[in-house]
């Protein structure tokens, strides 16, 4: 009964983190500037440019999500440890 007790609670964090993790990374449909073929009329511009800048500007966005991944993982292993020794048969000394 308390492995299900534990299961039950680790899956509740993980759909908890998960939801808001997936709501905030949702994107906002812009539906004036699409059209409604799934972009038909967009002119076709498929050249390739190497910027150097791009890749500065976008590494603040690899941080951020470097940050996040580190939080949910240190999230899982609090947690865990959380259920292992409310759970755990043994007293610890």
């Amino acid at each position: 009964m308390k492995k299900l007790i534990a299961i039950l609670l680790m899956l509740s964090l993980l759909m908890c983190l998960f939801t808001c993790f997936a709501a905030a990374e949702a994107p906002v449909a812009d539906t004036e500037s699409e059209s409604e073929v799934g972009g038909a009329d967009a002119p076709e511009n498929h050249e390739f440019k190497f910027e150097p800048s791009q890749f500065v500007d976008n590494l603040y966005y690899m941080g951020v999500g470097m940050v996040g991944i580190f939080l949910v993982i240190g999230i899982i292993i609090l947690a865990t440890v959380a259920l292992n020794r409310i759970f755990s048969g043994k007293a610890k000394e």
